[in-house]
């Protein structure tokens, strides 16, 4: 009586044993999957606070590539690919070029990632989605050189400072006078309208307001 009373506890403990670990595993891969992007807090896990170790730490050393990143002007520096050779691969540069440094930006810039904001904003993003979810037309840069639709003033819509958008246009064909190098556009012009401009690429800081 006393044996399958023990078996009968040992089952119990085992049972208990395999339900936490399927529930830690269960948790990680969920932490791991989360692609949501709030500009100036977080990007998935990674955060103003995240080092070197620690991304290895939460994605695994499998997730991480160290390698040299373009930032601007043909300038490149150290960084990180996470999720390489995948459609939500991003971009992490350091403010120093340690592994001890904390992000200076991540750059999302993958057609079909899954990194996106609360509100739907990805790769891809029309700019009209991109003003009604500020609440209001904002101004960027002509196109068709190195910083080229780069949004550069929100104008106090609901769109974080800490969210850095570069539209790409659809119709280069209606790209006509005006409308290229060091201009200032309004996204509610009827000229831009024709251009059918997306989010090309998403650059995310943690930086104060």
């Amino acid at each position: 009586m006393k044996k399958v009373l023990w078996f009968a506890i040992l089952l119990s403990v085992l049972s208990c044993s395999n339900e936490v670990g399927k529930k830690t595993t269960t948790e990680a891969a969920n932490r791991t999957n989360d692609f949501v992007v709030i500009p100036g807090e977080r990007v998935g896990m990674i955060t103003g606070n995240t080092t070197e170790a620690a991304l290895l730490e939460l994605y695994g050393k499998e997730n991480v590539q160290i390698q040299s990143v373009p930032i601007a002007e043909g300038d490149a520096q150290e960084g990180v690919v996470l999720f390489p050779n995948t459609p939500n691969a991003i971009e992490i540069i350091w403010e120093t070029a340690t592994s001890e440094g904390t992000p200076a930006f991540v750059r999302i810039g993958n057609d079909s990632t899954e990194w996106q904001t609360p509100e739907g904003i990805t790769v891809g993003t029309s700019l009209e989605k991109l003003e009604e979810v500020n609440g209001k037309p904002f101004i960027f840069n002509g196109f068709e050189w190195d910083y080229g639709g780069l949004v550069t003033d929100w104008q106090a819509g609901k769109l974080s400072k800490n969210l850095v958008i570069a539209l790409v246009p659809q119709n280069f064909d209606a790209l006509g006078s005006g409308l290229s190098g060091e201009v200032q556009l309004s996204s509610d012009d009827p000229r831009v309208r024709t251009l059918r401009a997306r989010v090309g690429s998403i650059v995310v800081t943690f930086g104060r307001e």
